[in-house]
């Protein structure tokens, strides 16, 4: 299913497809690939899913956003370079 997700810390839209909405208070997590001065390395963050909108139409399939509250950042730092 076509979810669109809002993340409560930067709310940043992104469209994902989903086997199933998420209910709220259920934990998502959420793993990008960042590039910052260290380098390039996954971010992994934790989500809570705070609420869910339905709209629904006759003609088209569902759309369903789902707003997403900002728990932490599970990444760690990025590794340092070995050659250093």
């Amino acid at each position: 299913m076509q979810i669109t997700l809002q993340l409560g810390n930067t709310g940043e839209d992104i469209d994902v497809d989903l086997p199933a909405v998420p209910r709220i208070g259920e934990q998502i997590l959420w793993a990008d690939e960042v590039t910052d001065d260290h380098g390039t390395y996954e971010r992994l963050r934790e989500y809570r899913v705070e609420m869910v909108d339905w709209t629904l139409s006759r003609t088209n399939s569902p759309f369903v956003m789902v707003r997403l509250a900002y728990m932490r950042d599970n990444s760690g730092p990025p590794a340092a370079d070995a050659s250093s």
